[in-house]
């Protein structure tokens, strides 16, 4: 089944808000109030932006979206990351199902470094929609990065992944997953892949951590995002899922003794 794009959610959201609280006001003004603030947001007029969804959460505190746009018209402006929080946090409190809020709390907290907390927002957004590969590649990264890794549950993600689009930065996870999980003979098909697809930079980095069995540094080279949601990325909401830059990659078990 077809998933309907996001700004249409938002607009569903609007027209039922306004059927069961008619005391709300006008669909219409809403509505045209909330695409106002979006419009603002994309040509990079934030202060505008601000003031217009700090109005809709006055006069509709319910609507989750609107605390969303703020959190990020906020965060693009470079606003203390606790303050985007806040709002990121008040839109999942007024909307728990509301998988955009949840994305971008976790992509917030994965920005910073907080791959715990991100964890769990993000698998509460696969929980109400269990198809965004965007959300699950940036798992699979997490499985690597975190305090406890684990990369067996990491393969399952990228693999996941690549079975909707060959991403390569699913392909390059998947190996380091595969080295991490002492499974050399798949990193080979892996860094295989990689250079049928183009992809010699991946490949050659892979190929170099099993030649001299050392870890992985990952930098700014690896970017989780699918940018393959049009509607989000045109539309309201941003994906700034960048892996954090100079983590590494730290191989356990019995590579250790290869």
């Amino acid at each position: 089944m077809p998933q309907i794009p996001k700004r249409i959610k938002i607009l569903l959201f609007v027209f039922f808000l306004c059927l069961f609280y008619p005391s709300l006001g006008s669909c219409a003004t809403l509505r045209d109030r909330y695409e106002s603030a979006l419009d603002f947001y994309n040509k990079g007029e934030f202060d505008k932006s601000i003031e217009i969804y700090q109005d809709i959460i006055k006069d509709v505190p319910q609507f989750a979206p609107a605390y969303i746009g703020l959190g990020l018209a906020l965060k693009s402006k470079g606003s203390d990351i606790e303050e985007v929080v806040y709002y990121y946090k008040m839109a999942v409190e007024k909307d728990p199902t509301n998988s955009q809020a949840l994305e971008q709390l976790g992509r917030l907290y994965y920005s910073i470094g907080q791959l715990d907390k991100a964890k769990v927002s993000f698998e509460k957004v696969l929980k109400i929609n269990p198809n965004m590969p965007a959300v699950k590649l940036t798992l699979g990264w997490i499985c690597l990065l975190g305090k406890s890794t684990n990369p067996g549950r990491a393969i399952i993600y990228f693999k996941d992944v690549i079975k909707t689009i060959p991403n390569p930065n699913a392909y390059f996870g998947l190996g380091i997953a595969y080295f991490a999980n002492n499974q050399r003979e798949k990193v080979l098909d892996v860094i295989t892949q990689l250079r049928d697809m183009g992809q010699e930079d991946f490949a050659d980095r892979l190929e170099k951590s099993v030649r001299e069995n050392r870890r992985v540094v990952l930098d700014d080279f690896v970017n989780t995002s699918d940018n393959q949601d049009e509607d989000q990325s045109k539309n309201s909401f941003e994906n700034t899922s960048d892996v954090p830059k100079g983590i590494k990659v730290r191989l356990r078990g019995r590579l250790d003794q290869l």
